[in-house]
């Protein structure tokens, strides 16, 4: 086990455990604990593992042993803006890049960016997410400094974002996002244990959607007509 966990990635062992435990006694929950600590301390090669703990945690208490027929909610704000990614060695923004940084903070920007938090929100209910969004950034100034903070030149900012640069420059209003998971919702009100119970089309562990049979084989002419080709090389691989 301490060798074969290295292999997937954080999200993945979030996943795989989390899944486990909704299955899991109290007892068997904490024995989970116990003995993946040092498993995930040597697989995060950090000396903490808070964020695993309060997903484990949260997914065990509020799944199994909330009250159903009991609906608590609240907002989540003040997110950071930034994340710093050991993998790239610079900040990644948590929510996305077009966020809106609070107001309050922007002065942070140049100095302590790590600082900054963000104009974004989560809402849950019975612990579990079921919607997130945030304000956007429709000042090209701001939006450029955000950029360069991510590690963008300004020709890659232009290449990539330049569509929406140029719009700035026409004006935009202050705007805001927020998306809901209907599925997540419903699977919470009808007092379920798996958001699986309420997707019309559930994946299987593999991926697949059994009731329409996909991912199958395209016709030649569909790859075709999106110029698309597939490496069988690649594909046994």
């Amino acid at each position: 086990m301490r060798h074969s966990i290295k292999k997937f990635t954080k999200e993945e062992v979030k996943s795989i455990l989390g899944n486990s435990i909704l299955r899991c006694t109290e007892e068997e929950t904490r024995a989970i604990f116990d003995i993946f600590d040092f498993q995930l301390k040597e697989f995060t090669k950090s000396e903490t593992n808070v964020d695993f703990e309060i997903h484990f945690k949260r997914t065990y208490l509020m799944r199994i042993q909330a009250d159903k027929n009991k609906f608590e909610c609240l907002w989540i704000i003040d997110f950071p803006l930034f994340e710093w990614s050991d993998e790239e060695q610079r900040l990644m923004a948590t929510h996305h890049p077009f966020t809106m940084p609070n107001p309050d903070d922007i002065p942070l920007l140049d100095e302590h960016p790590e600082q900054v938090r963000a104009k974004a929100y989560d809402f849950v209910c019975n612990g579990i997410e079921v919607g997130g969004g945030s304000l956007r950034i429709h000042d090209c100034d701001l939006q450029e400094k955000m950029f360069q903070i991510l590690g963008f030149t300004p020709e890659r900012a232009m290449a990539q974002f330049g569509f929406l640069i140029n719009a700035f420059k026409y004006g935009a209003p202050p705007h805001a996002g927020l998306a809901f998971g209907l599925d997540r919702f419903v699977s919470i009100m009808a007092g379920l244990d798996s958001i699986r119970d309420c997707i019309a089309f559930p994946k299987n562990n593999s991926g697949r959607d059994v009731m329409l049979d996909a991912p199958s084989v395209l016709d030649p002419k569909q790859l075709e007509e999106l110029h698309l080709s597939v490496d069988a090389s690649q594909e046994n691989a």
